[in-house]
């Protein structure tokens, strides 16, 4: 971490830069430079309402901006004591998890009246290592998070419980699909595994040569995304496990990809201190950016894809103050707005189901179609069980989260 003295200088030398129109020259440049922090960002995450960026620093704080025309500084959050490692919106824009080196995760929760983000929910003494990875359910009922412990967290904020999936080797990046009937997991080995929602392991992608630090999910549920060590990222047919395309072009690790909203882009970090901008269909690479800093922690694309954000690493020379990085991609689409509804779930006649033959409506459609899921346990922990193990009783009262996309007004 830098003196005080060398932070105030950097602040000084950043508004200069922001006073003369810094980096807006072209799109493949630095479009903003968001000076916040006293040391590096380890995590970025942008609102799906395109309302706001955040970063997480070693700091150990929070900045959250507001995608507005000046990226104004909305609020700055302290609760955690080792640095923040890893952040999430919630779909509707109004809640953000945050996960830390100090094992714990914080739900915050934008108060409507003072406009500013408070704490909901701490949630500790779960996991025993630093959390590499945050996620909010589709219906923002369940919380996951994954780290160093090789544990899995799904946390149910309505009954306040919490199960764990044991993977056993250290986490580095977890994505769910849009149905929440499975998990994949990036560890310490280089394979993606895929679990279902009682911890059960359902599929293996192998295809890189190193460990595997990031996975993404894409809302069409077509495809998966993965980021390695190998240099390499890979968009694989989430369906049959197999390579669609290899991603080649860094000349260092992959820290961090991530999938535009429609699907139709990938935006890959690197150790090589650039993100390359990818078309998913083709595989062709669309644009370099640079950040000037040693190393692009995470990487993640705004609602309406015209920007990506990057949290970065700062060479001990570099005379900037530290905080995340705006690029152009050039590209937009129209947001769309998510509308959140619960659906009772219809109990099946034999009173149970089968873990392999749940369906929930990942994007829509509900009309009459019944939507069931199980719950997801501890492998580690007995479960209500009828006939074999693969069946779980599901009570007429659970509630399923189901999320419908809406165009806007």
């Amino acid at each position: 971490m830098r003196s005080m003295f060398s932070s105030r200088l950097a602040v000084s030398f950043a508004l200069i830069f922001v006073s003369v129109g810094y980096g807006q020259a072209s799109p493949d440049s630095i479009y903003r430079y968001l000076g916040s922090h006293i040391d590096d960002v380890e995590a970025v995450a942008a609102s799906p309402n395109n309302t706001f960026f955040a970063s997480g620093s070693w700091d150990r704080t929070i900045s959250v901006f507001s995608n507005d025309s000046n990226f104004s500084m909305f609020q700055s959050l302290w609760g955690h004591n080792a640095a923040v490692s890893a952040l999430a919106f919630s779909r509707d824009g109004k809640n953000l998890i945050s996960g830390g080196k100090d094992y714990k995760v914080i739900v915050w929760k934008l108060n409507e009246e003072t406009k500013q983000f408070d704490v909901a929910k701490q949630i500790s003494m779960v996991h025993t290592a630093g959390i590499n990875c945050v996620l909010y359910g589709p219906g923002m009922r369940n919380v996951y998070s994954a780290g160093d412990d090789g544990r899995i967290m799904i946390y149910d904020l309505v009954k306040e419980s919490s199960k764990i999936i044991e993977n056993k080797i250290p986490i580095r990046s977890i994505a769910l699909s849009t149905n929440r009937r499975f998990i994949y997991c990036a560890d310490e080995s280089t394979t993606v595994k895929q679990y279902d929602g009682l911890g059960n392991m359902v599929k293996e992608f192998k295809g890189h040569s190193d460990y595997v630090n990031s996975v993404a999910y894409s809302i069409d549920n077509k495809y998966l995304v993965t980021g390695s060590n190998d240099k390499t990222a890979i968009i694989w047919d989430v369906n049959t496990g197999k390579v669609k395309r290899t991603l080649k072009g860094h000349q260092w690790k992959v820290n961090s990809v991530a999938i535009s909203a429609d699907s139709k882009y990938v935006a890959t970090a690197s150790n090589d201190g650039t993100v390359k901008f990818w078309n998913m269909e083709s595989g062709e690479l669309l644009k370099t950016f640079q950040s000037g800093g040693e190393s692009v922690r995470s990487v993640a694309f705004s609602a309406d894809q015209k920007l990506i954000i990057g949290g970065i690493h700062l060479d001990p020379l570099d005379d900037r103050e530290y905080g995340p990085i705006l690029w152009q991609t050039g590209v937009e689409r129209k947001v769309v707005v998510p509308t959140i509804r619960k659906l009772p779930v219809k109990a099946p006649t034999n009173n149970a189901v089968g873990a392999g033959n749940n369906r929930a409506t990942p994007g829509g459609g509900v009309g009459n179609q019944t939507t069931t899921t199980s719950k997801p346990v501890s492998t580690s922990n007995s479960q209500a069980k009828t006939g074999n193990s693969n069946k779980k009783v599901v009570n007429k009262t659970d509630e399923v989260e189901v999320f419908i996309e809406e165009e806007p007004d």
